[in-house]
């Protein structure tokens, strides 16, 4: 049981980094000084709750729970919109690769 946890908690993190990253480039770049300073908190309350709390379960629901937030936020940073997800999920966005394809 262990072994599966700990695979969850990896992937939360890969994905916390990638979203971390996204957040923080896009704060320097439009000196948004608080979008840095809440990327070192969040990352620093991830780090320190697989530290202080022994219990994997709630470590990985406060985890996920961060991961989503951040994930948001890293949507709308990198120019997403409500629309754009809308008309990918939809296949409607002509720029969408698959929307072009003939049937074989």
């Amino acid at each position: 049981m262990d072994g599966c946890l700990s695979a969850f908690m990896t992937l939360v993190i890969i994905m916390l980094h990638m979203f971390w990253g996204i957040v923080f480039f896009d704060g320097c770049e439009k000196k948004k000084w608080y979008a840095l300073l809440v990327v070192l908190l969040t990352h620093l309350l991830v780090s320190a709750l697989t530290f202080i709390n022994p219990h994997y379960g709630i470590n990985l629901v406060s985890a996920y729970i961060i991961m989503v937030l951040m994930g948001i936020w890293a949507f709308f940073a990198a120019g997403g919109s409500c629309r754009s997800l809308k008309l990918c999920l939809l296949c409607q966005d002509k720029d969408f690769l698959l929307f072009n394809q003939r049937s074989r």
